[in-house]
């Protein structure tokens, strides 16, 4: 179908090594659909929740990205307690999230390929009051080519993208600053090049120092990753 073998698809190689630090933890998380989770999560690591949809994997992870609140338990960010009262917070620490539903939290469908690249980042290319249209474009095509994103033009709508593309898109956003990606469900619903593209944009942030935190139905996508 993609014109080549995917069967012989080599393993990410991802183990952590001694030594290196805890970035992110929980400690006995609970709320209404989460029962104590507890876990740690390394620099420049993925680490992988598998379990079915209804699980509880997508509503800890809203709390982690304080969305939802939590009823109990503790949340360590570089080995301080911190509390995230609403999406901003955990923004501006460094945690970005991929939602599984890319249409409704993670695209403006409306907005053109460089709206939706650069939403977050207006700040930094902008001079008071004044965007600085050529600084988003060069940022959009940056992105769109390291991401290998199909699309005839920048300008055309995000709504008019495939699955796959559209899925990286956000994927674009969190490439700015994010030191912690939390990936929910990245793959759903896309084909099997578009998979592998992903899975290798996620492979790209880990050997940049980023860290991962992979929510997945799909046990053969964790084993993998």
């Amino acid at each position: 179908m993609i014109g080549r073998d995917m069967s012989n698809t080599k393993k990410t190689v991802n183990e952590v090594p001694a030594g290196v630090k805890v970035i992110l933890s929980a400690q006995n998380l609970h709320s209404p659909d989460v029962q104590g989770t507890s876990f740690e999560l390394h620099k420049g690591e993925i680490f992988g929740f598998e379990g079915l949809i209804g699980a509880g994997r997508t509503e800890m992870i809203r709390i982690l990205f304080g969305t939802d609140p939590k009823a109990d338990g503790d949340i360590m960010l570089h080995g301080k307690k911190v509390k995230f009262k609403n999406p901003q917070d955990a923004i501006a620490k460094g945690i970005a999230y991929l939602s599984e539903n890319r249409k409704r939290y993670g695209l403006v469908t409306n907005l053109s390929i460089t709206d939706n690249t650069v939403l977050p980042s207006y700040d930094k290319l902008s001079n008071g009051i004044v965007i600085n249209q050529k600084k988003c474009r060069t940022s959009t095509e940056h992105f769109v080519n390291l991401l290998r994103i199909k699309t005839l033009e920048i300008d055309q709508k995000a709504k008019n993208l495939s699955g796959g593309n559209q899925q990286g898109r956000p994927c674009q956003r969190l490439l700015k600053d994010a030191e912690i990606i939390i990936f929910d469900e990245p793959t759903r619903g896309i084909g099997i090049g578009s998979r592998e593209e992903i899975y290798q944009s996620m492979q790209d942030l880990v050997e940049q120092g980023k860290s991962i935190i992979l929510v997945s139905s799909d046990l053969t996508e964790i084993l993998h990753l």
